[in-house]
């Protein structure tokens, strides 16, 4: 973990449970006769409270993760971003219905909960303005592993990435909007021969079984293959270098509670062309480059930009996201167990 994050101050935390018993089997076999005789496990591996205080991020989806911490006096909830109100069409009922139950159980207590973003926090006064809830909203940061010992020159042939190219680090879920990229990679093909746009990331959707294959059919269809590279699932300090050597960052989301994309670019002081959410906007300010989510010419033309226009990289002065992300975690954690 810690060299995955490049983060040093990281430790894996052992809770000893109440009880254990030799053999799973019977814990199952215990617990399946209860859930029909009381619809409630009879046996429940919980940790002591021994000195934690605080637990987060709390999940109210998942009954059993709650019981696990019911002894830890203080939890600090969090909720990722609204996406099912936007794209309901991407969740099954089921999954609607736990995302509705969470902000709902949430909303009627006095609970602390944890935003990304003002916009999230916002929007969740909007969808609950009754809501007695303690809102916190904490910006989080990257921290890197090492990367810049590796040799860019040497990644690009590995990769082919021997053009001028642009990055766009999303795992293949339909709401991180691949398919606009490629239909602007479609638009600035017809002027501009001489490119190339990287994708990386898990290259399945859960939620649409063919949603990676219809983007490939699009790209065989409109002979765009020289235009694009899918370089799989990467390192770490792989994917950094491939960025940092990147044209631009683009990430075209239809939904976002605080992009990771976008802080891993600000971390490098890279470009970043990102669709025009309010949370782009939030994260970059007037350092971001922005497009209409739908609108594939409008990413072509930012495209062309970049590739024409030498520009200077912004300065996004990353330490001080760093050091107020720390800050603010402090501070709503001093807030909560003060009480």
């Amino acid at each position: 973990m810690v060299q995955q994050t490049g983060y040093p101050y990281l430790s894996v935390r052992y809770f000893p449970q109440y009880f254990h018993l030799p053999e799973k089997s019977l814990e199952k076999k215990i617990n399946a006769w209860s859930q029909r005789l009381f619809r409630r496990n009879l046996l429940e591996r919980r940790p002591t409270a021994n000195d934690a205080k605080v637990v987060f991020p709390l999940n109210l989806w998942h009954k059993s993760f709650n019981r696990y911490f019911s002894l830890i006096p203080h939890k600090i909830y969090w909720i990722a971003d609204f996406q099912e109100r936007k794209l309901p069409q991407l969740f099954d009922e089921s999954e609607l219905a736990d995302r509705k139950r969470f902000q709902e159980m949430l909303a009627r207590g006095r609970k602390n909960v944890v935003f990304s973003s003002n916009s999230a926090a916002q929007e969740f006064r909007h969808y609950y303005p009754e809501a007695t809830t303690h809102v916190h909203v904490m910006p989080f940061a990257v921290t890197h592993p090492p990367y810049q010992h590796l040799d860019l020159d040497a990644i690009r042939q590995k990769y082919g990435l021997t053009q001028p190219y642009f990055f766009s680090p999303n795992q293949f879920w339909v709401h991180k909007n691949h398919r606009i990229v490629l239909e602007a990679i479609k638009v600035l093909s017809r002027t501009q021969p001489d490119f190339v746009v990287a994708f990386s990331g898990k290259q399945e959707d859960y939620r649409v079984a063919n949603h990676f294959q219809s983007l490939q059919d699009f790209i065989q269809e409109n002979h765009l293959n020289k235009y694009v590279r899918f370089l799989g699932f990467l390192d770490r300090d792989e994917q950094l270098k491939i960025m940092e050597g990147a044209e631009a960052i683009i990430q075209p989301s239809l939904s976002e509670g605080w992009s990771t994309v976008v802080e891993d670019a600000k971390a490098m002081n890279q470009r970043v062309l990102a669709s025009n959410l309010d949370v782009h906007q939030e994260q970059l300010h007037e350092q971001g480059q922005y497009f209409d989510p739908t609108d594939a010419s409008e990413l072509a033309q930012l495209m062309q930009k970049a590739l024409a226009v030498d520009r200077d990289r912004p300065a996004f002065k990353y330490d001080e996201s760093v050091d107020f992300f720390a800050e603010r975690f402090l501070h709503i954690v001093d807030s909560i167990t003060a009480k």
